[in-house]
């Protein structure tokens, strides 16, 4: 029963040309695993530092987006708080209802558009939504009446029964107050707008929608303190616990980070935080563009699996071509193998090199032949020695006898 070191044995290659391809080829082997490997690393950082940089950016123009769009309605409100500080209240009230008509009507995510007097009651509203009701415990309601209001994302306590939402989640707005001002530059009452939530959806479609189809990109976007204002239905109201959302509020600002999530998944995420522009002071909302890590990394992964079975395939086309250059190599040794086993078998031949072999082979046969031409002449001085041995031998041989007969005589005599 065979072993397993004979089993092994008889795999291996029994000539020099067999070894010199199978070197050939594990050397080819090891040398594309080593590269890939060390491609496979420093295509990944780059794609991390690319794909990272660009979602930075991304978040970066998101952030910029809501301050740019929230100062515009910052601005339009306090213009048309303005604007009512110059109507009569009592005399022009149906102007003061088509003025807040108008501007619901200019910009479309004004959900509710409305001026409450002093004492909290809703006087005139675009759509006369919610006229005659009391808001006098809503806080942009009262703090308003102090200066002004950006209240942060909030679902809807009046509106709710009044605006059906569009996706079946609940409506939530964002707040802008303005005082507006009576006779002596007293607060006469408040203008308050409810600007809706889809607003921010839209800023992240236009951002998100132009890589959508070759990246799987997520955007969240967080209040100050971390909780999801916008993003997956699983993480609307969590608060994210995330290095990215600290860094975000830091001075860092910008930037990009690989962390693992609440799901356990690893993504690699880029952060930017809101903060104001112009006069508007920003609510320093957290924006987070997050892609799967898995996602992100799979051109890497396809570049390398290409490369390894590109460069496996390459190894064993050289490791035959190896063999090939092999046999050619020891094709001279296998003639000097040849002429040694006839001079082994009794032919005299000289062992002669094909006339184009290499130095090597040159010298290994000029070296034999000397061997082999030492071996004959101490050869031939043996069979000469042998001859005169046997005829010294011979010539003792007599001359012992005839001693011996000598002796024989005289012992006669004797």
């Amino acid at each position: 029963m065979p072993t397993l070191q004979s089993s092994f044995r008889s795999l291996l290659p029994s000539g020099l040309s067999g070894y010199m391809a199978l070197a050939s080829s594990i050397l080819s082997i090891i040398l594309t695993i080593v590269l890939v490997a060390l491609v496979h690393r420093q295509a990944t950082e780059h794609f991390k530092q690319n794909i990272g940089s660009s979602l930075a950016e991304l978040a970066e123009q998101n952030a910029d987006k809501l301050d740019r769009g929230m100062f515009e309605r910052y601005r339009e409100v306090r213009l048309v708080a303005r604007r009512l500080s110059e109507i009569d209240p009592v005399r022009e009230a149906d102007r003061r209802r088509r003025m807040l008509d108008d501007a619901a009507q200019t910009y479309g995510y004004y959900s509710w558009l409305g001026f409450a007097s002093r004492d909290g009651n809703v006087h005139a509203a675009a759509r006369g939504l919610l006229e005659g009701a009391n808001v006098a415990q809503r806080p942009w309601f009262a703090n308003a009446l102090k200066g002004i209001h950006i209240g942060d994302v909030h679902e809807a306590v009046k509106l709710a029964k009044l605006l059906p939402s569009s996706d079946g989640q609940p409506l939530r707005f964002v707040d802008v107050a303005f005082p507006v001002t009576g006779d002596g530059g007293a607060p006469a009452g408040v203008l308050g707008a409810h600007l809706s939530w889809e607003w921010a959806r839209d800023v992240e479609r236009s951002v998100i929608r132009p890589i959508q189809a070759t990246r799987q990109v997520e955007a969240l976007i967080a209040s100050r303190d971390g909780t999801v204002l916008l993003g997956p239905p699983g993480l609307l109201g969590d608060k994210l616990e995330l290095q990215s959302v600290d860094r975000a509020r830091n001075k860092e600002g910008v930037g990009y980070q690989l962390e693992t999530w609440p799901d356990g998944k690893d993504y690699l995420v880029g952060y930017s935080q809101t903060r104001g522009y112009a006069d508007y002071p920003g609510l320093g909302w957290v924006v987070l563009l997050r892609q799967d890590a898995e996602n992100a990394y799979a051109p890497v992964r396809n570049l390398s699996q290409y490369a390894l079975w590109t460069g496996v395939s390459l190894a064993l086309l050289f490791s035959l071509a190896g063999g090939l250059v092999a046999n050619w190599i020891t094709q001279p040794i296998k003639q000097l193998q040849h002429d040694a086993d006839r001079i082994r078998q009794g032919e005299a031949a000289a062992i002669t090199p094909a006339p184009r072999s290499y130095d090597e082979v040159q010298s290994l046969s000029g070296a034999l032949n000397t061997l082999l031409n030492d071996l004959l002449r101490r050869s031939r001085q043996l069979e000469s020695l042998n001859e005169t041995l046997e005829q010294r031998v011979d010539e003792r041989t007599r001359e012992l006898a005839g001693a011996l007969a000598t002796v024989q005589q005289a012992a006669q005599r004797i």
